[in-house]
């Protein structure tokens, strides 16, 4: 049931109710997750990511079935910890060892917390957060991993700015620090998303291998349509071209438009002996 303000601003904003018209009318998910064979506990985690976030809750309930799961708690552990964290009615003694530690009582079985002011919007979530521990438990380890990691550092994240006093009593006051908080609360959050999601794809761990030892094949792939002349924009005098790398390449486009020479032109690529320093590619550091 629509409120008396949702209703006024989807009048003004036509074009947003327009969209989730022709979502919820045309749209056909690509994966449906099937609630009758799931536990009672998985049910009571879809509950809350309703409660907590519809718009992420929906992605979320579309995604693959092998991610499914892992994605729906690792968005309500992050949110059972950002919970703690914004509730001002925890003091400081409570909340710093709460959230340095969550990823530790989120393998605990039975845990839960019940600590949170009577006004916590989410605070329902920690009472029952049971649930979430034993789903947590039943996912795959490298996922368990993944989310253990990403928890853990959020949290000391959280609770250094928590314990800063001078933070505390002035704000954010230099960019430097405004970016380092939106890490620690939102950023990390992409990180670990892209983690789970590169577990997924098989040999996928190889490809980045390969891109760790080798940029040479990127080069390679841009230098063709980058270095072969076109006589509609270049005069044929003129090239575009190293003309100190081999003797075998062509130095002036003029020796394109000669067949004998043509034939034996050919691309040398550099040979390095490994990736140059600042073109190192760590997308899989952790």
């Amino acid at each position: 049931m629509l409120k008396t303000t949702e209703v006024l601003y989807y009048a003004i904003h036509f074009g947003e109710l327009r969209q989730i018209i022709q979502w919820q009318t045309w749209h056909d998910p690509v994966h449906n997750r099937d609630p009758e064979k799931e536990a009672p506990s998985l049910q009571t985690c879809f509950d809350f990511l309703d409660k907590t976030s519809r718009s992420f809750s929906s992605v979320i309930q579309e995604l693959h079935p092998e991610l499914l799961v892992p994605v729906a708690v690792f968005y309500l552990i992050l949110r059972g910890l950002d919970t703690i964290e914004d509730d001002m009615t925890i003091s400081l003694s409570v909340k710093d060892p709460l959230l340095r530690q969550f990823y530790k009582n989120m393998e605990k079985e039975g845990w839960n917390y019940d600590g949170n002011g009577p006004n916590e919007k989410d605070r329902d979530l920690l009472v029952q957060f049971q649930n979430v521990t034993e789903e947590f438990r039943k996912i795959k380890p490298v996922y368990r991993d993944i989310i253990k990691d990403i928890t853990e550092k959020m949290g000391n994240g959280m609770a250094d700015y928590c314990a800063n006093a001078e933070h505390n009593a002035n704000g954010v006051e230099t960019i430097g620090d405004y970016d380092i908080y939106c890490y620690y609360v939102a950023g990390l959050v992409g990180n670990g998303l892209t983690r789970l999601f590169v577990e997924v794809v098989s040999q996928i761990r190889l490809c980045f291998r390969v891109l760790n030892s080798r940029s040479r094949w990127g080069f390679s792939f841009r230098r063709q349509p980058a270095c072969v002349p076109s006589k509609r924009t270049l005069p044929i005098s003129e090239g575009f071209g190293p003309r100190r790398s081999g003797p075998s390449t062509a130095t002036s486009s003029k020796t394109f438009s000669i067949p004998r020479k043509r034939k034996r032109l050919s691309i040398a690529a550099p040979r390095w002996s490994s990736t140059p320093s600042n073109m190192q590619i760590n997308v899989c550091s952790t």
